[in-house]
């Protein structure tokens, strides 16, 4: 268990309130993924650091840390633990029909590892030759890997009115997050 779950579970709810108040002006789509602005972007800066804070507790709590300045190839070593790169994060909200993303497709494997973490650190270091990067796509995949890693390392409470098990098609089961509309799917179930 991390150090502060209540100061992981605020920044996540500061987070995804911020991301459905960008959703009141573009339209949760795939049409609009390419869609990027400086509200976005302040969002998606904040989302890939909440991602970093929790990947270096994680380390820490698993002794496995290194000293200066941990990067995306250290964060890395978190995946026997949590198990990310298997599981889909389903947002209910999206239009026409729900959406499934995998913000952990093959990081263990990839070069880049995470494409949406790539942008993250394009836009961080050059943002007037790729604030294009700063779009609606990533964002949600940064939100989605803050939403699951958080989830896969215990922040979020188990009690019912936080999640359940759905079953939400003929294949999976969802562990269901209604307070946010969001879910996890195992996809080596």
């Amino acid at each position: 268990m991390l150090s502060d779950r209540t100061d992981y579970l605020n920044a996540f709810e500061l987070i995804f309130k911020d991301y459905l108040e960008i959703t009141q002006y573009i339209e949760p789509s795939n049409h609009n993924f390419k869609t990027f602005s400086h509200r976005v972007y302040a969002l998606y800066l904040r989302a890939c650091t909440e991602f970093e804070s929790v990947c270096k507790e994680v380390l820490q709590l698993k002794h496995r840390l290194p000293t200066g300045n941990p990067n995306i190839t250290h964060y890395i070593q978190a995946e026997p633990d949590l198990g990310l790169e298997d599981r889909d994060v389903g947002f209910h909200f999206w239009h026409p029909k729900k959406l499934y993303i995998e913000p952990f497709k093959l990081w263990t494997t990839s070069k880049p590892p995470l494409p949406w973490y790539k942008s993250y650190n394009n836009v961080k270091h050059n943002r007037a030759s790729h604030f294009a990067e700063a779009n609606f796509e990533n964002l949600t995949y940064a939100v989605a890997g803050v939403f699951l890693i958080m989830a896969q390392a215990n922040i979020f409470p188990t009690e019912q009115e936080w999640q359940h098990t759905v079953r939400l098609d003929n294949d999976f089961s969802d562990a269901f997050f209604p307070r946010w509309g969001l879910s996890i799917r195992d996809r080596k179930q």
